[in-house]
């Protein structure tokens, strides 16, 4: 078996085994079937590629017969929670494995670890065969006893083969992931922190490990905590400058979530986390995920951009959140060669449906057709800019989040008479879906480049509503195309951003369309399955190139 270099980094495709499901049918899982356990199943599903046929199934077990035509390809996919195993039975074989490429003679058998992006080729000009052979948690299940069923010499065949290549083939664990930031969920509830606990809870589903270590000041939760699924291990701070939250019990801890983990994940912009990788020197494969430049500190950040250099020099992988600010960031652009773009992605599934009762309280409270703001009251928000634009105006407003600037934008709006805008401060999830299901649109006037991606944007697509923007160089303008899914205003600009506002208002044709495209938009590109896939790879790929680059 000879390694070969990939052309080019495998791009993650849906399951290419699954056949597509007839109109209006449930998709079933690729293995699902009603044969009794053990029994070899029959028939083969034809693709572009080729052929399937189910060989065995039962509660642990599954054997797939993969017949390849001459010069074909079965798409890349993710492999799920188990590791399985492709045997060439007759032919020769290419297999892309994590980004890596093995040439595969007959006889000849590669394991497929949890969360690898797997593709199949056939490079002859004859037909190619391949034994796929999941064995669930183990091999156990997959026993020559378990053969003596009914089929024909070549099922039983290939039945034994395959009971050979799993017993030979190396148990795989999931590959494990350190998600480090300065603060997470629910300790401090903002955009980056919800983007954090999709990634953990998405990828968990294609086998990957996550566990979350942040600084944290509520010293009355416990050191370690569960949100959702994740594990959550929470450093008290020891103290905070320029918004940089630094503990001393993490920075000597921090060893032995290196020694658990496969690969360390950062969150940037946290200058203490570039501490971290550099005084532990860091030698586990490590991502980046570049959420924002440093926009307001610029006299703190000439101090610290040499340590910033040297942290984003060492890291293996850099990800930009999207195409916009890949463009748009001088720093990223010096980066570029290992830089990848993986859009954040949200799961529906992980929103409260509204109860009726919630519905019919916030209709009680604030109504319907309100415009509504969802964030981390901060100084990018650009709030003043819209509280500015709502003066003269009888549009209501519901801005939900609590933040540093909080007290300041409520005597603004006072000041100003707006009494058709409403401050609910932060509120539970279901209350938070029932006010997206409310509202009539999403308004999010961020004016500065802080404001590097928009979760508060996709939240507004996911549900259906038309957006509102600033264009300022960075993934909101990647969430909301203007004219398609919203309205992008000139940053900083209330007249603009009032006009956009009642123009929406006035046009409840508009608003629909805008909506639909908007969730059009959402499931072709921010899914958090997309997402999962996107940083499963990534893992994998990183895992797999320091495993080659070990003795």
């Amino acid at each position: 078996m000879n390694e070969l270099t990939p052309e080019s980094r495998v791009t993650a495709a849906p399951d290419a085994l699954a056949p597509a499901p007839r109109r209006g049918a449930r998709a079933e899982a690729p293995l699902a079937g009603l044969a009794l356990p053990g029994a070899p199943l029959s028939g083969a599903t034809r693709y572009p590629w080729g052929s399937s046929t189910l060989l065995l199934r039962d509660d642990r077990t599954s054997v797939r017969r993969l017949e390849v035509a001459p010069g074909a390809s079965v798409p890349p996919t993710m492999q799920g929670r188990h590791g399985l195993q492709w045997l060439v039975v007759e032919g020769r074989a290419i297999m892309t494995i994590g980004g890596r490429a093995f040439e595969c003679a007959t006889d000849e058998s590669r394991h497929i670890p949890a969360g690898m992006v797997r593709s199949l080729h056939n490079p002859a000009r004859t037909g190619l065969v391949v034994l796929e052979i999941g064995a669930g948690d183990g091999i156990e299940g997959l026993r020559p006893a378990g053969l003596a069923v009914a089929g024909d010499d070549s099922t039983h065949n290939d039945l034994r083969r395959a009971t050979a290549a799993a017993h030979a083939a190396p148990r795989a664990r999931a590959i494990r992931v350190v998600h480090v930031y300065k603060t997470f969920l629910p300790d401090s509830v903002g955009g980056l922190e919800n983007a954090i606990a999709q990634m953990a809870d998405s990828t968990r589903r294609l086998g990957i490990e996550p566990r979350v270590v942040s600084v944290s000041t509520a010293a009355e939760q416990p050191a370690v905590a569960h949100y959702r699924s994740t594990v959550h291990y929470r450093y008290a701070q020891t103290l905070s400058l320029a918004s940089n939250a630094m503990s001393l019990a993490l920075l000597r801890d921090f060893g032995r979530h290196l020694a658990w983990a496969d690969v360390v994940h950062y969150h940037f912009p946290w200058p203490f986390a570039d501490l971290l990788h550099l005084a532990w020197r860091v030698r586990r494969p490590s991502i980046v995920t570049y959420h924002s430049d440093i926009v307001r500190q610029r006299k703190l950040l000439a101090m610290y951009r040499p340590l910033m250099d040297r942290f984003l020099a060492r890291v293996d992988r850099i990800v930009a959140t999207s195409p916009n600010y890949l463009q748009t960031s001088e720093v990223l652009q010096r980066y570029r060669a290992k830089t990848t773009v993986i859009p954040i992605g949200l799961e529906p599934s992980s929103y409260p449906a509204s109860a009726p009762e919630t519905l019919a309280r916030w209709r009680r409270s604030v109504g319907e057709g309100f415009f509504l703001f969802i964030g981390v009251i901060r100084y990018y928000k650009g709030l003043h800019i819209l509280l500015d634009a709502l003066a003269g105006t009888p549009l209501p407003t519901v801005i939900v989040g609590s933040g540093p600037i909080e007290e300041e934008l409520r005597r603004h709006a006072q000041r100003a008479g707006l009494r058709h805008v409403t401050f609910l401060g932060t509120v539970p999830e279901e209350d938070k879906a029932a006010l997206l299901e409310l509202c009539t649109a999403v308004v999010f006037p961020s004016h500065l480049r802080s404001e590097a991606f928009g979760v508060t944007l996709l939240e507004g697509a996911m549900f259906g509503k038309p957006l509102i923007s600033s264009e300022i160089g960075t993934g909101t303008s990647y969430i909301n195309v203007d004219g398609e899914t919203g309205i992008v205003v000139p940053p900083g600009d209330p007249v603009a951003l009032r006009a956009a506002m009642l123009r929406l208002s006035g046009d409840a044709a508009l608003r629909e369309r805008m909506g639909e495209a908007a969730r059009r938009r959402f499931d072709a590109l921010f899914s958090a399955d997309r997402m999962a896939l996107g940083y499963a790879q990534t893992y994998g790929e990183l895992v797999s190139s320091a495993a080659a680059r070990s003795p």
